[in-house]
Protein backbone atom coordinates (compact mmCIF):
# COMPACT_ATOMS: atom_id res chain seq x y z
CA UNK A 1 0.00 0.00 0.00
CA UNK A 2 0.99 3.50 -0.92
CA UNK A 3 -0.01 5.18 2.44
CA UNK A 4 3.70 7.17 3.47
CA UNK A 5 2.42 8.73 -0.11
CA UNK A 6 -0.83 9.56 0.89
CA UNK A 7 0.80 11.05 4.10
CA UNK A 8 3.25 12.63 2.65
CA UNK A 9 0.95 14.71 0.28
CA UNK A 10 -1.37 15.85 3.66
CA UNK A 11 1.66 17.11 5.14
CA UNK A 12 2.82 19.25 2.51
CA UNK A 13 -1.08 20.08 2.08
CA UNK A 14 -1.05 21.39 5.65
CA UNK A 15 2.58 22.80 5.99
CA UNK A 16 3.14 23.55 2.17
CA UNK A 17 0.46 23.65 0.33
CA UNK A 18 2.40 24.97 -3.04
CA UNK A 19 5.00 22.23 -3.20
CA UNK A 20 1.40 19.87 -2.53
CA UNK A 21 -0.33 21.75 -5.54
CA UNK A 22 3.26 20.83 -7.51
CA UNK A 23 2.97 17.55 -6.90
CA UNK A 24 -0.17 16.96 -7.22
CA UNK A 25 0.02 18.49 -10.60
CA UNK A 26 3.13 16.42 -11.44
CA UNK A 27 0.84 13.32 -10.67
CA UNK A 28 -1.76 14.63 -13.42
CA UNK A 29 0.85 14.64 -16.07
CA UNK A 30 2.25 11.24 -14.80
CA UNK A 31 -0.84 9.72 -14.68
CA UNK A 32 -1.99 7.32 -17.21
CA UNK A 33 -5.49 8.17 -18.30
CA UNK A 34 -7.00 4.68 -16.30
CA UNK A 35 -4.91 6.01 -13.31
CA UNK A 36 -6.41 9.49 -13.30
CA UNK A 37 -9.42 9.07 -11.09
CA UNK A 38 -7.12 7.83 -8.17
CA UNK A 39 -5.40 11.12 -8.22
CA UNK A 40 -8.49 13.17 -8.51
CA UNK A 41 -10.03 11.77 -5.77
CA UNK A 42 -6.62 11.63 -3.81
CA UNK A 43 -4.31 14.50 -3.63
CA UNK A 44 -5.95 16.80 -5.95
CA UNK A 45 -9.47 16.57 -4.23
CA UNK A 46 -8.14 16.92 -0.71
CA UNK A 47 -5.95 19.58 -1.52
CA UNK A 48 -8.57 21.40 -3.06
CA UNK A 49 -10.88 20.63 -0.48
CA UNK A 50 -8.36 21.85 2.47
CA UNK A 51 -6.41 24.61 0.52
CA UNK A 52 -8.66 25.53 -2.88
CA UNK A 53 -9.28 29.04 -2.64
CA UNK A 54 -5.03 29.59 -2.71
CA UNK A 55 -5.55 27.88 -6.42
CA UNK A 56 -8.76 29.19 -8.13
CA UNK A 57 -6.97 31.55 -10.41
CA UNK A 58 -4.40 28.44 -11.46
CA UNK A 59 -7.18 25.78 -11.14
CA UNK A 60 -9.39 28.01 -14.05
CA UNK A 61 -6.27 28.64 -16.14
CA UNK A 62 -5.52 24.72 -15.92
CA UNK A 63 -9.15 23.60 -16.87
CA UNK A 64 -9.22 25.57 -19.72
CA UNK A 65 -6.07 24.87 -21.26
CA UNK A 66 -4.88 21.36 -20.21
CA UNK A 67 -7.25 18.70 -21.03
CA UNK A 68 -5.87 16.28 -18.69
CA UNK A 69 -6.22 18.32 -15.74
CA UNK A 70 -10.30 19.32 -16.45
CA UNK A 71 -10.18 15.45 -16.53
CA UNK A 72 -8.62 15.39 -13.33
CA UNK A 73 -10.84 18.06 -12.06
CA UNK A 74 -14.01 16.25 -13.67
CA UNK A 75 -13.42 13.58 -11.36
CA UNK A 76 -13.92 15.21 -8.21
CA UNK A 77 -17.01 16.71 -5.98
CA UNK A 78 -16.43 21.12 -5.58
CA UNK A 79 -14.91 20.95 -2.29
CA UNK A 80 -15.26 24.95 -0.82
CA UNK A 81 -18.21 27.44 -1.88
CA UNK A 82 -15.60 29.66 -3.67
CA UNK A 83 -14.48 26.25 -5.81
CA UNK A 84 -18.38 25.49 -6.30
CA UNK A 85 -19.35 29.02 -7.75
CA UNK A 86 -16.35 28.04 -10.43
CA UNK A 87 -17.54 24.88 -10.94
CA UNK A 88 -21.16 26.03 -11.69
CA UNK A 89 -19.57 28.48 -13.84
CA UNK A 90 -17.73 25.76 -15.39
CA UNK A 91 -20.99 23.88 -15.52
CA UNK A 92 -22.67 26.60 -17.29
CA UNK A 93 -20.17 26.33 -20.24
CA UNK A 94 -20.35 22.68 -20.37
CA UNK A 95 -16.87 22.05 -19.00
CA UNK A 96 -18.02 20.53 -15.56
CA UNK A 97 -20.16 17.70 -15.24
CA UNK A 98 -23.07 18.41 -12.64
Amino acid sequence: MLFWAWEGIQEYVRKDPRKAWALTLQLIAAAPDSALRYVAAGPLEDLLYARGPLFIDELEYLASSDPKFLSALQKIAGPTMRLRQSYKDFSSKGIMRK
